[in-house]
């Protein structure tokens, strides 16, 4: 077998001790559009067309248009299917449809005709922000690289001793457990002594992956919103984001060629990664409507500042063919403590800009008479701004500066 390393999942599992990685900052600082039905139907483009509870989460000025309250309820059916092939092999389909509840809550509104302020309006508002459910499977025959070579690699490169593995901060929890259950070792090569894995001296393996995750991040918001005139609106709101996100992830290395001579019948990587958390941030818009018919909006969210807890459970077994034993060993043997890897950190979400622009035809008082309009909303995020940070002072600054860079 080539060496080099493989399947790019993997580097997940090489990372330190410590699960928070650069795709944390992509899944929970990227929504994906949401709210009403109407909302919905246009694209969540409503930045400027005001009128909807949904402008709680994107422009809280459109609350301002709001003569008379409402109490809004959207069920919703998500329809969601993923295929995956791996070098060649037949892909496989996995369908992830479910139910799920969108945008909900109410609007209270207070008029008064004779003042500057024609209305005050204040929203209490839910919303399904990101959703996370999905399933991937693939599988296929692998004859140029195997899962241990970066096991074997990272051991290798630093200079940890055996004795010090199992407590070492410089290995990886995936590193540890292959050394434990022998999927890599020390062989006399050409070379000299050389850390190995022993799929290495097959010709081909078979990989299989599957890999499930679920969970999202519900928004609660509470708005308010001013319409002055009927010409400038108002408003703003303040969020806090839920986040509750799990992985299941089950990765196995086998022997194609079921030789039962070679120290190699298979090896098996389980993983269990649980994230929860709750956030605060805040929402700020104004709308000018110079006439009936035309409408611009600008809108700013912070960043969302995320406290957030993973636990992390993994196990791994390798079968050697009676060289050793084949004893499964997980997260709870190779941490310090004895217990289950808890990590905690904070997450500054990317700032969002909002400029949003529409046309009403046959835009008069009259709604009943308006005959449609004309709406887009161009979105500007900074996700070169999104930070990870330790949660307690006495946790490695220097590591989440590396993420950060990456």
């Amino acid at each position: 077998m080539k060496h080099t390393l493989s399947i790019a999942f993997l580097t997940l599992i090489g990372t330190q001790a410590f699960s928070q990685v650069p795709e944390d900052v992509i899944r929970f600082g990227w929504t994906t559009p949401s709210g009403t039905a109407r909302s919905q139907a246009i694209g969540g483009a409503i930045g400027s067309l005001g009128g909807e509870i949904t402008n709680t989460f994107v422009n809280p000025a459109g609350l301002g248009f709001y003569k008379l309250g409402e109490i809004v309820l959207t069920p919703g059916f998500t329809l969601g299917h993923s295929d995956a092939s791996y070098r060649g092999s037949d892909a496989r389909s996995d369908n992830v449809s479910r139910f799920n509840m969108s945008t909900t809550g109410f609007v209270t509104a207070n008029t008064d005709p004779g003042s500057k302020w024609v209305s005050k309006v204040f929203s209490l508002a839910i919303s399904r922000t990101a959703n996370f459910n999905n399933s991937v499977y693939y599988k296929g025959n692998n004859d140029y690289s195997s899962y241990s070579e970066q096991f074997s690699e990272e051991f290798s490169k630093s200079g940890v001793p055996f004795s010090d593995v199992r407590y070492s901060p410089y290995l990886s929890l995936g590193t540890k457990m292959a050394i434990y259950t022998y999927l890599i070792d020390t062989a006399t090569t050409p070379n000299g002594l050389e850390v190995v894995g022993r799929p290495e001296y097959l010709n081909e393996v078979i990989q299989q992956n599957s890999i499930e995750t679920k969970g999202g991040i519900t928004e609660i918001s509470i708005g308010y919103a001013g319409n002055l005139q009927d010409k400038f609106y108002i408003g703003g709101s303040i969020g806090v984001p839920i986040v509750s996100y799990e992985r299941r992830s089950v990765f196995t290395e086998s022997d194609a060629t079921n030789d039962k001579t070679n120290k190699f019948g298979y090896s098996r990587y389980e993983e269990k990664l649980s994230t929860s958390g709750a956030g605060l941030n805040a929402k700020l818009g104004v709308i000018f409507k110079p006439a009936y018919q035309a409408r611009i909006g600008l809108a700013i969210h912070t960043p969302t500042i995320y406290g957030l807890k993973d636990k992390l459970s993994a196990k791994m077994v390798t079968d050697v063919e009676n060289l050793f034993n084949n004893d499964p060993v997980d997260s709870v043997d190779q941490n310090y403590y004895g217990q289950q890897p808890v990590y905690r950190y904070d997450l500054s979400s990317p700032w969002k800009f909002l400029v949003s622009g529409s046309y009403i035809i046959n835009g008069v008082e009259d709604v009943t008479q308006q005959r449609g309009f004309i709406t887009a909303d161009v979105e500007y995020v900074t996700y070169g701004s999104s930070r990870l940070s330790p949660a307690q002072q006495d946790d490695d600054q220097s590591y989440y500066d590396n993420v950060n860079k990456q």
